[in-house]
């Protein structure tokens, strides 16, 4: 039997020592009392799991820890928090993220208001600085509309997103959804929230609250990272057919043509700049066919380049202009460097 005051907090975690302490404090430190957090640990190979063991002894009403003996995902992992939690709301926080203390009070007071609604916090980045000080920074990604065909279509051209650990969940809404597709290991939190708003679920923002999301480098701990290699562009690619799909399926993709195809063309520039010619040329033409010819370029000198030349074109100019030094810093972290670059273009995959 749920309980119409306890919220459940769900963290898959996986070798995540280093921080796991300070978001159980987090948690903690809640004005809204009645929380359970369920720690699911996904068989790490570090402290992760002596850590959540010393602050459960401390907190055994509040703290529920268990860990898996095999290694199944994140997604797996909070389905199982989800299937063991005992609250009537849920948030699924990452184990290196962090709530503000009013956090769970802001949420929950909007859905007493919208019980048939999932509510979103305001939210920003935490960012690691040259010093090694982890510091807030502004997001800097627009707030999703509370209407949800507007937020889905911002949602897939990428012009609005929340992260998890600033959502709360009815548990009834969060039911109905089919809960986290177990097969996704990337994007997973944009496929199950734009499944949801295809729904018609609204997704209306807390005045009060907030999260810090935090941004790692390669060693991310336990949300994934954002896609370079081939396969996890290709399930970016798996999780726009899917939304497609179930747009298709309510008779509505036409409606929302262009957003998707937009989606499709976000994962063509990435797989043009990582070497990807085939995938990229797969996401380009269902872009198209949706869409019509767009480039997503973030510069406008990037769009008129690509007006010019074609956007294939455009992104060999612009790799080439990036590894002679003469380019933005996050267009040369993007671009792969020149012998792995010729080693994908041949059809050899770097392991």
């Amino acid at each position: 039997m749920t309980d119409d005051r306890l919220i459940s907090i769900i963290t898959p975690c996986y070798n995540a020592e280093a921080f796991i302490g300070e978001t159980i404090e987090s948690v903690l430190a809640q004005t809204h009392r009645a929380v359970e957090h369920l720690i699911i640990d996904d068989c790490s190979s570090d402290g992760t799991w002596e850590a959540t063991q010393r602050y459960a002894t401390l907190h055994a009403h509040r703290l529920r820890p268990e860990r898996l003996p095999v290694s199944r995902g994140a997604s797996h992992v909070r389905n199982r928090g989800a299937a063991l939690a005992h609250g009537q709301f849920l948030m699924f926080l990452d184990a290196d993220d962090l709530l503000a203390p009013d956090a769970l009070e802001a949420l929950v007071a909007v859905l007493r208001q919208h019980p048939s609604a999932v509510a979103h916090a305001p939210w920003t980045r935490l960012l690691r600085d040259r010093r090694g000080t982890w510091r807030n920074r502004s997001s800097g990604v627009k707030r999703p509309s509370s209407d949800p065909d507007t937020a889905l279509r911002d949602w897939l051209q990428g012009g609005a997103w929340v992260p998890p650990c600033a959502v709360l969940w009815p548990r009834g809404v969060f039911e109905r959804s089919g809960g986290w597709d177990e097969a996704f290991t990337v994007d997973d939190d944009g496929e199950l929230m734009r499944r949801v708003l295809s729904r018609g679920v609204p997704l209306v923002p807390a005045a009060g609250g907030g999260a810090l999301y935090r941004i790692h480098g390669p060693e991310r701990v336990s949300l994934s990272q954002s896609a370079v290699t081939e396969e996890q562009l290709r399930m970016r690619k798996a999780v726009i057919d899917r939304i497609a799909d179930e747009l298709e399926g309510q008779g509505r993709l036409a409606a929302f043509a262009p957003a998707v195809g937009t989606a499709y063309q976000h994962v063509a520039l990435a797989a043009l700049q990582k070497g990807h010619r085939e995938l990229a040329q797969e996401c380009q033409a269902l872009g198209a066919r949706l869409g019509g010819r767009q480039d997503v370029s973030r510069t406008a000198l990037g769009r008129a380049l690509a007006r010019t030349v074609g956007v294939e074109r455009k992104e060999q100019l612009a790799q080439w202009i990036a590894r002679r030094g003469i380019a933005s810093h996050a267009r040369r972290r993007s671009t792969p460097p020149r012998e792995v670059h010729h080693h994908e273009r041949s059809g050899e995959r770097n392991r």
